[in-house]
């Protein structure tokens, strides 16, 4: 069939979406006509160049010189021409990317040897064999990994030259890549070179050898270990521990009486990786060795075997006299864990040296048995900071009761620091309430920093039996105690701590006040909002800083204006955090100020105004942010484009474009990395446009042009599309049909129904398909499961003519789609008197003046559990109950089309049945998903919901605040019922001549009974034909 599809055609319908890419690439390989595929690859690259490529590597064999010959024919930069020849992975690529490996520029000699390693055929042996010799060493190494891949017997001369190499990451390169080849042959030569009278060769076959790990190389390896260079004897150990069969462990034994330390060093390591028990006798000798290292690393590899039988050698060890060599030990027994262990580390608790006890102590904790609890606890008295230090971490690593009574009584040792330790060692180690009142006795302390220490204590426990104790400490003399009673209290948090707290902000200290500022800011009720404001005054900035953080945790309106003024702060870090302080807040009242900040003298903060307005996130943010964009400071740059890409808008498009060829490389690769989040269809042209040029490709070492093309790539895979110059313009006329108050109540009513509204659209209508189908509420007549039974099967007989999916089927429900039922279930009767919570307006119901009915809100919102199930049995998912979840977006990418549904019947039950409304939580969080989607720009917005704006009862939506906000977000449309007599009209919040605006179209009743037609009005239905959005 291919040569009965024309060229536009075939560009147009399937060259041009990627779905269709590997079924073309599937083909390609079975086209004899060498004419057409060469047709089909013109025509791929005129659409899109790695495309193209793409289909230019798949043609037959025989066919690829001539269409390879086509990507390299391209006038495109030498960078973009090597990256579609790698596309291609053809050998045909291969003359032309071997002409790039005389290149003067060495990134781009690199990047030739990297797709050459791709294709990775024998073809690319020779031209890779050639980079062995290039002046730069990252090419050489390069070239070497590459032939270590491809891994066939030629490529092994080559890499064994260049175990000679100058540069040592090239010859590591090269025993890396003849490891990978692994083959007898390779063998065969690196065993030559163990011969090799220079002992740095000896060395880099050894490498080899141990990478390669077979049994042929373990004899050869074991010779090495009589080599008369050290370090030759070295590396044979390490390769024989990587092999680590039990054939190695003779010669490693052996090896292990070796005259250079080192060497026997590396034995004893590679014994340990192998971990089998005929080692440890040899290993225990080790243990006496003159070389303080040597028994050192012995240690160590008797703790990873980690058997009994060591423990007493390693006991012994205790005792040597190297102190390094003692702390090893210790640390080795403490992994082998066993109780025998427990008495020679207590008794390394003594040893003179304080790294040793600080290591026995540590140990100790790991072991964490109750008898290392008194001898721990005497550590607290030791003369050196650290053992004291550690052995409180050991108590609390062990965390165990015993432990506090021998604790609280050196609460009263007559040394400050050691009634510090047992302080923190009561609080980290056990915080239990029996350490309180001993804490509490500390309060007196002669000592500051045993009171701070017991602050920090009564913290960590943080009970309630805490906070009066901590609160006496704000009246402390000295201020370090205030503060950590501060932070105590701040983190207990509790509303008993407030009044002190704000006492404190009058302060004398500023670092008091900057902590109680901030204990408030971590309690955060409304209380604390007017003190915190006052601080806002303060002559120190860093008060006025935490004071301002403070108020930006609470995030309330009434923060807002003080923080403002401070945006005017003579200091700098103030003004920061005040902007980082309003970002968090985030209405509009903020958006203002901070956007006169972006004028900021100081880079820094215009950086934190932009991170801020980032977060806020309107319309009103973009243009100055794009402004932005051309800050003289690179950082200040990157800030904005961050911000523009939560922001998620089209206009920051062409401003982030300007700047991939920014001076500073990481502003470039921000722009996009945002781009590649935000930019849409029309995007793709202007990427394409700008790889074209030769300047922009040599930008920033290419590294941006490569971030071009993964943003390019990134825009094309979520349109699904290359190129949209190529996209036929829709011609198709679009059908929605629209039916509203079909209020079905038997299984009868559902098969008639369905079978005339088929007869009608097919027959009489001739309607060839149906994108959608919307049913705008009150689709049962009483929402019970029975009639929600008989609308499945309407649904489900009408699916059938039309073959519609249950994606294409929008449901929003109506008034009559809760059940009366469960709604009288949510309300509880109590006398008014009786009740103790907060009677809101319109959360009761008053049946006489001592009696009413409250609420249950969790029951209450299942007065729509019918008609979530009804729903979850055609959409799959069951209907949200959450009222700020019932806005749901229904999107259709082939269309073109979104629909957001809406209830509008959110507050409607049984007694309140004209409260009609839109949650504006919902249309919220909905608004925000579709704004932030690049996929739901430039589509055909409707919006459906069950009430009308206008009509005669007072059962209407009467807040139309909504309205605006939906033509704002460019909706186009509006569905809705109820009435029960279709009609449309226009609806204009801007009275302007190119002003928004929205058609309201009203559906007529499907099935309500006969007495609640309007008269002059019959059943109806809605078909809704679109065309250019028309």
């Amino acid at each position: 069939q291919l040569p009965s599809i024309s060229d536009q055609e075939l560009q147009q319908n399937y060259l041009n979406y990627l779905k269709w890419t590997e079924p073309l690439v599937l083909m390609l390989e079975l086209v004899d006509d060498k004419v057409q595929a060469q047709r089909v690859v013109t025509l791929g690259l005129a659409v899109d160049w790695q495309l193209g490529a793409r289909l230019a590597g798949a043609v037959k064999p025989e066919f690829q010189e001539q269409t390879v010959g086509l990507v390299a024919g391209l006038k495109v930069t030498k960078f973009f021409k090597i990256e579609l020849l790698g596309i291609t992975a053809s050998e045909k690529a291969i003359p032309e990317l071997s002409k790039c490996l005389d290149d003067h520029n060495s990134y781009i000699r690199n990047m030739a040897a990297e797709v050459l390693e791709k294709i990775g055929t024998e073809a690319t042996i020779d031209p890779l064999i050639k980079l062995l010799d290039d002046d730069d060493y990252s090419v050489r190494s390069s070239a070497a990994d590459a032939l270590g891949k491809i891994g066939t017997e030629a490529t092994i001369d080559p890499l064994i030259k260049l175990l000679y190499d100058d540069h040592y990451q090239v010859r590591i390169s090269a025993a890396l890549a003849l490891g990978k080849i692994g083959t007898e042959a390779t063998i065969d030569r690196l065993i030559k070179l163990l011969d090799a009278p220079d002992s740095d060769v000896r060395i880099r076959a050894a490498d080899a050898l141990g990478k390669i790990g077979t049994e042929a190389t373990i004899d050869p390896l074991i010779k090495l270990l009589d080599d008369h260079h050290s370090s030759v004897r070295i590396r044979a150990a390490d390769a024989l521990g990587k092999i680590g069969t039990e054939a190695t462990i003779d010669p490693l034994i052996k090896l292990l009486d070796d005259d250079h330390y080192q060497v026997r060093i590396s034995a004893a390591e590679a014994l340990g990786k192998i971990g089998i028990e005929v080692a440890i006798d040899p290993l225990i000798k080790l243990l006496d060795d003159d070389h303080k290292y040597v028994r050192i690393r012995a240690a160590e590899a008797l703790g990873k075997i980690g058997t009994e039988a060591t423990i007493d050698r390693l006991i012994k060890l205790l005792d040597d006299p190297h102190s390094y060599v003692r702390s090893s030990a210790a640390w080795v027994l403490g992994k082998i864990g066993t109780e025998a262990t427990i008495d020679p580390l207590i008794k390394l608790l003594d040893d003179p040296h304080s790294y040793v006890r600080i290591r026995a102590a540590e140990t100790l904790g790991e072991i964490g048995k109750e008898a290392t609890i008194d001898p721990l606890i005497k550590c607290l008295d030791d003369n050196d900071y650290w053992v004291r230090k550690n052995a409180a971490k050991a108590l609390a690593k062990i965390g165990i009761k015993p432990a506090i009574n021998p604790l609280i009584k050196y609460l009263d040792n007559p040394h400050s620091y050691v009634r510090i330790m047992a302080a923190e060692a009561l609080a980290t180690t056990i915080g239990t309430k029996a350490a309180i009142n001993p804490l509490i006795k500390c309060l007196n302390d002669d000592h500051s920093y045993v009171r701070r220490i017991t602050a920090e204590a009564l913290e960590k426990i943080g009970t309630k039996a805490t906070i009066e104790p901590l609160i006496k400490f704000l009246d402390d003399d000295h201020p370090d105690v205030r503060i950590r009673a501060a932070e105590a209290l701040g983190k207990i948090g509790t509303e008993a701590t407030i009044d002190p707290l704000i006492k404190l902000l009058d302060d004398d200290h500023p670092d008091v006040r900057i902590r109680a500022a901030k204990a408030l800011g971590k309690i955060g009720t409304e209380a604390t909002i007017d003190p915190l404001i006052t601080l806002l005054d303060d002559k120190e900035s860093d008060v006025r800083i935490r004071a301002a953080e403070a108020l930006g945790k609470i995030g309330t309106e009434a923060t807002i204006d003080p923080l403002i003024t401070l945006l005017d702060d003579k200091e700098s870090d103030v003004r920061i955090r005040a902007a980082e302080a309003l970002g968090k807040i985030g209405t509009e009242a903020t958006i203002d100020p901070l956007i006169k900040l972006l004028n900021d003298e100081d880079s820094e903060v215009r950086i934190r105004a932009a991170e801020a307005l980032g977060k806020i996130g309107t319309e009103a943010t973009i243009d100055p942010l794009i402004k932005l964009l051309d800050d003289d400071h690179k950082y200040v740059r990157r800030s904005a484009a961050d911000a523009l890409v939560k922001i998620g808008t089209e206009a920051a498009i062409d401003p982030l474009i300007k700047f991939f060829d920014d001076d500073d490389f990481l502003v470039g690769s921000r722009a996009a990395l945002a781009l590649g989040k935000i930019g849409t269809e029309t995007t793709i042209p202007k990427l394409i446009n700008l790889l074209k040029t030769k300047e922009f490709a040599a930008t920033n070492y290419n590294y941006i042009f490569e971030e071009t093309i993964n943003t390019l790539n990134a825009i094309q895979e979520r349109y699904q599309i290359y190129n949209p110059t190529y996209s036929p313009k829709p011609t198709q006329t679009m059908y929605i049909l629209h039916l509203s108050d079909l209020h079905i109540t038997t299984p009868e009513q559902a098969t008639l129904w369905s079978n005339q509204l088929a007869q009608d659209l097919i027959q009489d209508l001739q309607i060839p398909h149906l994108d959608a189908l919307i049913l705008s509420g009150d689709i049962a007549n009483y929402s019970t499961p029975e009639e929600y039974q008989a609308a499945q099967q309407f649904l489900d007989n009408f699916r059938q003519d039309f073959s519609l999916d249950s994606k294409q089927i929008v449901l929003v429900p109506g008034n009559h789609d809760l059940n009366w039922e469960l709604a009288e279930d949510a309300y509880d009767l109590c006398l008014r008197k009786k009740y103790q919570g907060e009677l809101k307006e319109g959360h009761y119901i008053e049946e006489s003046p001592r009696v009413i009915r409250v609420r249950d809100e969790a029951k209450y919102q299942q007065r729509f559990l019918h008609f979530s199930q009804f729903y979850q049995a055609i959409k799959t998912e069951a209907y949200p109950l959450d009222y700020d979840q019932q806005a749901i977006i229904d999107y259709f990418p082939e269309q073109n089309l979104l629909i957001l549904g809406l209830n509008s019947a959110w507050q409607l039950d049984h007694h309140f049945r004209a409260r009609a409304s839109i949650h504006s939580g919902a249309l919220s969080n909905a608004l925000t998903e579709i704004r932030r989607n690049p996929d739901y720009r430039n589509c055909l917005k409707l919006a459906v919901w069950h009430h009308a704006l206008n009509s005669a009862g007072s059962d209407r939506i009467t807040d139309q605040g909504f309205m605006e906000q939906l033509a704002k977000a460019g909706f186009r449309f509006f569905l809705h019922g109820h009435i029960h007599k279709a009609e449309t009209s226009l609806f204009r919040y801007d009275l302007s001549p190119t002003g928004r605006k929205l058609d309201q179209i009203g559906a007529g009743t499907f099935g309500a009974p006969t007495q609640e037609l309007i008269p002059g009005y019959p059943w109806q239905y809605n078909l809704l034909k679109i065309k250019d959005n028309q």
